[in-house]
C-alpha cells in the first residue's frame, strides 16, 4: 500500500487493476523506494481467519469465548505439542524442515519461537548458521565471536546472525556504520542480486573495522559471515509477530483440536498441505468426520456433535454462492428426494453430478442408482403441471458401488474423503511391496536399508539452498504419520516420472530416527 500526502496520480503513474474499484501504482517497490515514497506491506495470512473460526466454533459449540490475547506463552503443554513435532496444522512449523529443525531445537519459551520461525529461512540457512546455533544450543561447541565488538549484537543468537537488524548492529559495532547507512546495507543483503549489491559497502566495512582495532583478516571473516547471509530474512518484529502466531495456533490444536482443525479445513488451502492431509492428520489426533450431507451440510465446513461435517463448498462446481442457494432453498424442510431438490434449487446436472458422487445424497439413495434416476428427476421436476401424463415406473436396479469406488468417487468429488486416508486405500499393495510401516521404521538402525511407500503429502520442494536436492513428505498407508525423504539430485532426475504420481515407493537408507524418520532415497518408483 502506498501512501502520499497528496493525490497518488500526481506522483507516480497509476492505472486500473482487473479487480473492480481497484487501482495500482506502475513503478515496482524498489522504484517507489527509491524515489522515497511511503510503501506498507501488508501480509493477508489465511491462518489467521482459521484461528478466528475457530475461536468461533469453540464459542458456539461449547459456550466458551477465548481471549488469546490474555494468553501468557508460558504452558508448558503448548510447547510439548509444538516439541513432540507433530506438527501439521501449526502455523509456519509444519514442514519438514522444521519438523526436524524441533526436535534438536526443542523450543520451550516465546523467545525459542522466535527464533525457530526464523532459522529456516533462506538468509540463515545459506549463511550457514543453523548448524551452528543448533550444536551451540545442544552444547556441542562453545558460543564464539569471531571478535568481542560482535557480542552485544550475536549474544542473544548464540553468536550466530538470525535476525535482518543483527547485520545492522554488527555494521555499526564493528565497522562504525551509522544506523541509516547499515539499513542501506540490510536492504542490499535483500536485493535480487545481494552479493554485487553489497560490494560497494564491502572496502567501506573493512576501513571502518580496521579503525576500531579490527585485524584485517578477521574484519574479512566478519564480512564473509554478512555476505553469507544474503537473501531473504526475518526482522526481528516479523518473527514475534509469527511466533504469537504460532503459539496462538498450537494452543488451540493442543486444547480445541476438532475445532481448530475444522477452522484450518474453512480456510484451506493454507499453509503446506491440502486439505486432505489435514484431514488425515486430524483424524490421527482422534477427530472424526462426517459425511457431505445435502439436508445437513452447511456452506463451509462445521462443528456437528463433536466431530467436523464438511461444507457444500468442497464439492466441484458448487461455489460459496450455490452452496449458500442451497442451504437457504433447504430451510427448515429437508429434501426428500432428487426430483424435490431439484424443483426447489435452481442447478444444472453436471453439479448435481458432483453433489452425488460426493455422497451427498447417499441419505436419499445409492450413488449409482442416483446417477441413473437422475435425468427422469430432472424430467419430472420440469415438467408442467398442467399436463395429464402418466409415466410407468421402470427402475433399472444397479448394483451398488464398493466402499473404496465411493471413496474414490468423494475424493474425486471434493478433494477429501471424509472417511478413511485416501492412501489406506492401497494399504496392501505397500505391503506386498515390503514397504515398512512407521512404527517399524523407528525400530531400524540409521543406515540401514529400507523400503517404504505413501502418498506424497506436500509436493516436491527443491530449495535453491539444497543445491540440487530435493524433498518430500510421504503419508504412509498405516495411519502412523509422515516419513521425511531427501531426494539426492541424480535419484531426482531418474525418478522425476515417479514423482508425478500420487503414490511412491522409496529405496533407500534410514538417515535419522525418532519421533519423526528421515529415508535417503537411492531408487523410487511409482505404485501402480
Amino acid at each position: 500500500m502506498v501512501v502520499t500526502g497528496s493525490l497518488i496520480a500526481s506522483i507516480a503513474p497509476v492505472e486500473r487493476a482487473t479487480m473492480e474499484n481497484r487501482t495500482v501504482v506502475q513503478f515496482d517497490k524498489e522504484n517507489l523506494e527509491s524515489l522515497g515514497i511511503v510503501k506498507i506491506d501488508l501480509l493477508g495470512l489465511r491462518m489467521l481467519s482459521a484461528i478466528a473460526d475457530a475461536v468461533m466454533l469453540v464459542r458456539e459449540t461449547t459456550g466458551k469465548v477465548i481471549d488469546l490475547h490474555q494468553l501468557d506463552f508460558k504452558e508448558k503443554a503448548v510447547y510439548d505439542r509444538i516439541c513432540s513435532a507433530r506438527t501439521i496444522g501449526i502455523f509456519q512449523v509444519e514442514s519438514g524442515a522444521q519438523a526436524s529443525l524441533i526436535l534438536h531445537m526443542q523450543p520451550r519459551c516465546f523467545q525459542d519461537l522466535v527464533i525457530e520461525v526464523s532459522l529456516i529461512r533462506p538468509g540463515p540457512l545459506q549463511g550457514g548458521m543453523v548448524k551452528p546455533y543448533i550444536r551451540r544450543r545442544q552444547g556441542l561447541e562453545p558460543v564464539t565471536y569471531a571478535h568481542p565488538l560482535l557480542k552485544p549484537a550475536l549474544a542473544e543468537t548464540l553468536g550466530v546472525i538470525v535476525f535482518q537488524e543483527q547485520v545492522i548492529k554488527v555494521a555499526r559495532d564493528v565497522a562504525g556504520f551509522t544506523l541509516g547507512r547499515g539499513e542501506l546495507l540490510r536492504r542490499a543483503l535483500g536485493s535480487k542480486n545481494a552479493l554485487e549489491a553489497i560490494e560497494r559497502f564491502h572496502l567501506e566495512f573493512l576501513e571502518g573495522a580496521g579503525r576500531n582495532g579490527v585485524l584485517a583478516k578477521t574484519a574479512e571473516d566478519i564480512w564473509k559471515m554478512i555476505a553469507g547471509f544474503a537473501g531473504y530474512s526475518f526482522s526481528k518484529a516479523h518473527a514475534a509477530a509469527f511466533a504469537v502466531i504460532v503459539y496462538w495456533s498450537a494452543w488451540l490444536h493442543t486444547h480445541h483440536t476438532t475445532e481448530y482443525f475444522c477452522g484450518l479445513l474453512r480456510n484451506a488451502p493454507l499453509g503446506t498441505y491440502p486439505a486432505r492431509v489435514l484431514e488425515s492428520e486430524a483424524r490421527r489426533l482422534g477427530v472424526k468426520f462426517l459425511p457431505f450431507d445435502i439436508n445437513h451440510s452447511l456452506v463451509k465446513p462445521t462443528v456437528e456433535a463433536g466431530k467436523i461435517r464438511y461444507g457444500l463448498n468442497y464439492v466441484q462446481n458448487i461455489g460459496g454462492a450455490m452452496a449458500d442457494a442451497i442451504v437457504q432453498a433447504r430451510g427448515r424442510q429437508p429434501f426428500c428426494s432428487l426430483t424435490d431438490f431439484i424443483e426447489r434449487v435452481k442447478i444444472d446436472r453436471r453439479a448435481m453430478e458432483w453433489l452425488i458422487l460426493a455422497g451427498a445424497f447417499d441419505a436419499l439413495g445409492e450413488r449409482r442408482q442416483l446417477l441413473w434416476d437422475l435425468a427422469e428427476a430432472f424430467d419430472i421436476a420440469h415438467r408442467p403441471s398442467a399436463l395429464p401424463l402418466e409415466i410407468p415406473d421402470e427402475h433399472t436396479t444397479l448394483e451398488p458401488m464398493t466402499d473404496e469406488r465411493r471413496l474414490m468417487a468423494t475424493f474425486a468429488a471434493t478433494g477429501v474423503t471424509a472417511s478413511m486416508s485416501l492412501v489406506e486405500v492401497r494399504r496392501d499393495a505397500f505391503t506386498r511391496a515390503g514397504c515398512l510401516p512407521l512404527s517399524k521404521l523407528r525400530q531400524v538402525r540409521v543406515g540401514a536399508k529400507v523400503k517404504v511407500g505413501g502418498l506424497i503429502a506436500d509436493g516436491v520442494r527443491r530449495p535453491p539452498t539444497a543445491k540440487g536436492t530435493a524433498f518430500i513428505r510421504l503419508e504412509e498407508p498405516y495411519g502412523e504419520g509422515m516419513i521425511d525423504v531427501i531426494i539426492p539430485q541424480e535419484v531426482y532426475l531418474a525418478s522425476r516420472d515417479a514423482l508425478r504420481s500420487a503414490f511412491v515407493i522409496v529405496e533407500g537408507v534410514v538417515k535419522s530416527q525418532g519421533v519423526t524418520v528421515s529415508v535417503t532415497a537411492r531408487r523410487m518408483e511409482a505404485l501402480r
